[in-house]
């Protein structure tokens, strides 16, 4: 097998094993911009004029008072010497 059927091989394998997590990436995005859309404000008021980073904070503000709280690390968790 020549040199340029490696390097083909190579990048299809790639491209196979990379394409799930970038549809479930797309998908991710997606579902945050119909999100968006549902939650936001009428046109003309002072947040539709927000950027793209306060927006996205204000998603993931949101979607991490909806994880449950995660207890604190004990003595067990610490590496033992």
């Amino acid at each position: 097998m020549s040199l340029r059927h490696t390097i083909i091989a190579i990048a299809m394998g790639a491209l196979f094993s990379l394409t799930p997590p970038l549809l479930q990436a797309a998908d991710d995005i997606k579902r945050l911009v119909r999100k968006y859309c549902k939650s936001r404000p009428p046109p003309g008021t002072e947040a539709s004029e927000r950027s793209l980073e306060t927006i996205l904070e204000e998603v993931r503000a949101g979607e991490a008072r909806q994880q449950p709280d995660i207890s604190p690390p004990d003595a067990r968790d610490e590496p033992k010497r």
